[in-house]
């Protein structure tokens, strides 16, 4: 029963949707240098996609456009593709703005690791330590066997099945990133 138990816990954990991955914001588009600021501070020198309307009209479709982005006194981004001349984009003609830290990915994805995993490895060591105590129940176990623990090698293996999968975690973060987009 208490297998049973740990395997469903193992399945809720791995059924828990990813907690962070990319985030939305949503912010008046800037009027001013001073507000345009704001988001290429937030950007951080990273490189950033940026959806440009195509037309002043309300429905106008947006080209997507990369490169690191700068604020120009005159009342429009500038970005700049590697190896090009930085484009000029008006403030009321940006739609959004999005960029990936890999830092904050790495971070999350070693947190989305690392509960399953503990969850995992404490329903394995569970099992062993079921596994060592099935012979104790006919014959006094000695002081040394696992049935006389507590409960420690269930933990062992689930912080060490807990870390593996931290580490993997975070590759796939860090490679992945975190998306965050300022919407206007």
């Amino acid at each position: 029963m208490t297998f049973l138990r740990s395997v469903s816990a193992l399945l809720l954990a791995c059924l828990i949707p990813n907690v962070g991955c990319s985030n939305t914001i949503a912010v008046r588009k800037p009027v001013t240098a001073a507000e345009a600021q704001e988001v290429t501070s937030a950007v951080d020198g990273r490189g950033v996609k940026v959806a440009v309307l195509t037309s002043a009209a309300p429905n106008a479709g947006a080209e997507i456009r990369s490169g690191s982005l700068s604020t120009r006194d005159d009342g429009s981004f500038a970005l700049r593709a590697p190896n090009d001349a930085a484009i000029e984009i008006p403030f009321e003609r940006t739609r959004s703005v999005s960029f990936e830290d890999r830092g904050k990915g790495a971070a999350e994805g070693a947190a989305v690791g690392f509960f399953p995993g503990l969850i995992g490895g404490i329903a394995m060591g569970s099992a062993v330590e079921a596994l060592s105590c099935s012979s104790c129940d006919a014959n006094p176990c000695p002081p040394s066997s696992a049935c006389n623990r507590g409960g420690s090698i269930s933990l062992l293996f689930g912080l060490g099945l807990g870390a593996v999968t931290a580490l993997v975690g975070a590759g796939i973060g860090a490679l992945i990133g975190h998306r965050t987009t300022f919407t206007f």
